[in-house]
């Protein structure tokens, strides 16, 4: 892989100089303060000694955990490139004005602006969090015609990047086949220990004393299950009081979603909370007793790693999870949980009912996905992995 030479000075001064490496991480279409991206990436680097620079959009502070933040034009979910290429010449200045070692992308729109990165003399890394031409068949499974534009054209910025970009960080094993493996570094987006241990072991409530409540985390979607989790608290037993927690946004390009959602009669059970801080999100975990991962049987999620699914062990609660062959052989091995047809609402109300009138097997299945997790499935390993490809791309700071 290639390493950064010397560069120019900076096209606008910087508040001081420095000897460390300066690497700028980019994305349009997350938010500024990103679980992978800033919690997890960001901060990793900046703790190991990188001055680190997030371009995103709206961001609210300008420094934060030693990662300084700036602002960028915003670009909601996974739509057509040209939208996008009104604002690439911006963020392409922008991140040229850092000036930095490394460019770090996130999104497939920013490929185009890799490329002049790259073609500047920079090093450029692109990280993969989904595979886009699948996950955009998935999004429109609706309107065929859509979904297979947005393949289409994410598959030839890939195949693009893929000749001419430095280096590939891919969230699952699958997405990283997509690449070249000699370029390429597997970072799964397990979750950060420290996060849940000061809640689990400070705010912990006693798993008998919670109240009867599943949850779930993450984005909003049909793919994801929302109108089976809905419906199925209908077929719960009324004794059993179940409810369901809900974290996380509808997407704005289909604002008849949650209306429709809202209609339906299960939802008199659900409280719902919309986006949160991490904090609020690991202190409602630690409240549950049953957390969902219900999505459905699309190409993009057979074989993919969602971070809820990892939040739930680390919390400490069971799972009921799509009975996907990946997901069946992690949630067997550590015996953590429960597997359903995601697209049947009574496979998943007579799992959420049996863990809730099995409370003492529940809470067996919760320690030992959380014993999986502290053992296996957690960020330290995937931090010292991000932390390596910086090193041997040998990011070094220019001299001024």
């Amino acid at each position: 892989m290639t390493a950064l030479g010397p560069t120019k000075r900076l096209l606008l001064p910087m508040a001081q100089a420095s000897a460390r490496a300066r690497v700028a991480h980019v994305s349009i279409v997350h938010k500024a303060r990103d679980i992978r991206i800033f919690h997890k990436e960001c901060r990793t680097l900046a703790a190991a000694g990188y001055e680190v620079h997030l371009l995103v959009p709206s961001p609210s502070e300008r420094l934060s955990d030693g990662v300084h933040f700036h602002a960028i034009p915003s670009l909601d979910g996974i739509t057509f490139f040209w939208r996008a290429l009104r604002h690439l010449p911006a963020i392409y200045r922008d991140a040229r004005r850092l000036d930095a070692s490394i460019y770090h992308l996130h999104d497939p729109h920013l490929i185009p602006v890799g490329l002049l990165l790259k073609r500047a003399g920079a090093t450029v890394v692109y990280d993969a969090h989904e595979d886009s031409p699948r996950q955009a068949i998935s999004i429109y499974a609706g309107r065929p015609l859509h979904g297979w534009l947005h393949a289409f054209i994410w598959s030839l910025l890939e195949r693009l990047a893929r000749r001419r970009l430095d280096a590939f960080v891919a969230a699952t094993p699958t997405i990283g086949r997509n690449f070249p493996a000699a370029k390429s570094v597997l970072v799964r987006n397990f979750p950060l220990p420290e996060e849940f241990s000061s809640v689990l072991e400070n705010g912990h409530v006693p798993y008998d004393e919670r109240p009867n409540h599943a949850i779930y985390v993450g984005g909003i979607t049909v793919a994801r299950g929302i109108r089976e989790m809905v419906d199925m608290l209908d077929l719960v037993p009324d004794d059993l009081g179940a409810r369901l927690t809900l974290l996380g946004e509808f997407p704005r390009d289909r604002p008849e979603l949650e209306g429709e959602v809202r209609r339906r009669p299960g939802w008199a059970r659900v409280s719902y909370l919309g986006y949160q801080p991490r904090e609020t999100v690991v202190g409602e975990l630690a409240r549950s007793r049953v957390g969902l991962v219900v999505l459905r049987p699309l190409r993009n999620y057979v074989e993919a790693l969602p971070i809820k699914l990892w939040e739930y062990m680390a919390a400490g609660i069971p799972v009921i999870a799509s009975a996907f062959p990946l997901w069946r052989r992690i949630i067997s091995e550590a015996g953590c949980g429960l597997l359903v047809d995601p697209t049947d609402r009574r496979s998943i109300a007579d799992a959420v009912a049996y863990l809730l009138r099995h409370p003492d097997e529940a809470e067996v299945m919760g320690r030992r996905g959380r014993e999986a997790f502290q053992s296996r499935y957690n960020w330290r390993a995937e931090g010292t992995r991000l932390v390596g490809l910086y090193e041997r791309l040998g990011a070094q700071f220019p001299a001024r």
